[in-house]
Formats: C-alpha cells, structure tokens, sequence
C-alpha cells in the first residue's frame, strides 16, 4: 500500500513538471583586463556627412603594455550636439576600440532553467530610478551577490541598449532593491 502512494505521488509530481513551460535566465558581459594609462595627440577632424547630419573623427595615441598604440573614433552627430561634445564622445569610442584591441575582454556568463505554470516573464527593455518591477524582468548581473542596504535585499542587474550614433551596444548597471515590509522591487539606481 505504501509503495503504491509512493508511486502516485512522484507520478503526480512528473506530470506537473513536464507539464511546466521551462525557459533560460541568460546573462553575459563582457569586461577588458586592461584600461589605457595616457591619451596623447588627440586631433579632431569634423567634417560633413548625408541627411544634414555631420561626424566627427577623432584620432588619437594611447599608452598602455609600456607601448603606445594608434587609435581613432567616430560620432555621427545633428545639431542637438556641439562639436566638442560630438568629438568627446568620438573619443570614447575610439578609446574603448583601442582597449579591446590591445587587451583581451573577459566574458562572463551565467544561466538558469526555471520551469514554471506562470506565464514565461518578458525582460523590461528599459528602466528608470524609481520603477516598480519584479525580479524577473531586470537581468541579473554576473558574478554578483544579492546584498542588504537599509532593510532591504538588493541586487545588481544589468540593461543593454543599442546606441546607433555610436554603432555600439551600451551596458547600464543598476541595482534594485526588496521591500521587506511590501515585497515590492524598486529599481534605486541606474548608471
């Protein structure tokens, strides 16, 4: 008689397991080992480009391994943007090419099967301090802990964005925190 209950209950429980819809939590970021140590003979060259638009290119020397190295970037900008800003933000660009070309950039990835009844959770494309959201619509962060600040668990998370003046992906980090009290998740923080 035992055996049999036995039976009928890890049958009742394979059946509402297979019966869950399962998906994968992914997250992946990309790091560099490396940063420059000095920027030197930085030339700006905006010129014209198509629909009204201009671009500005920036070249530049970068220090770093004890060698300097060549580097250049580009900005597409209207006239929303100053020059100077456009060719700052040019050199960023060039900056962080010369970084993943003279150091190697560290992946790091991690995943999670979650098999569930509830329907299958969509992350938010995009947050601002101050939303509500639940846990599974921010991804997590790689590598990090959950941790407590003033009665709440917070953790870290992370949002891409495809930044097309730049023609580069865009990582924010932000962290979100619990409410005990509510159980609510508040994203306190975006940068």
């Amino acid at each position: 008689m035992k055996t049999t209950i036995i039976y009928s209950l890890l049958s009742m429980l394979l059946t509402s397991v297979v019966n869950a819809e399962c998906y994968v939590q992914a997250s992946t970021v990309g790091t560099s080992a490396g940063a420059l140590e000095q920027i030197a003979d930085v030339q700006n060259w905006p010129v014209g480009y198509t629909n009204g638009k201009k671009k500005c290119i920036v070249t530049f020397r970068g220090f770093a391994k004890n060698k300097w190295y060549n580097g250049t970037g580009e900005y597409i900008y209207d006239n929303t943007v100053s020059e100077a800003q456009a060719c700052s933000m040019a050199l960023d660009v060039g900056k962080r090419s010369l970084v993943e070309q003279v150091f190697h950039i560290v992946i790091r990835s991690e995943s999670q099967t979650v098999c569930s009844d509830f329907p299958q959770p969509e992350l938010r494309a995009k947050t601002k301090v101050g939303d509500v959201v639940k846990l599974s619509e921010v991804q997590p962060m790689p590598g990090t802990k959950p941790f407590g600040y003033k009665n709440a668990e917070c953790r870290w998370f992370v949002e891409s964005e495809m930044v097309a003046e730049l023609h580069d992906l865009y990582v924010y980090k932000g962290i979100i925190c619990n409410n005990v009290k509510t159980g609510i998740w508040t994203v306190m923080d975006r940068f």
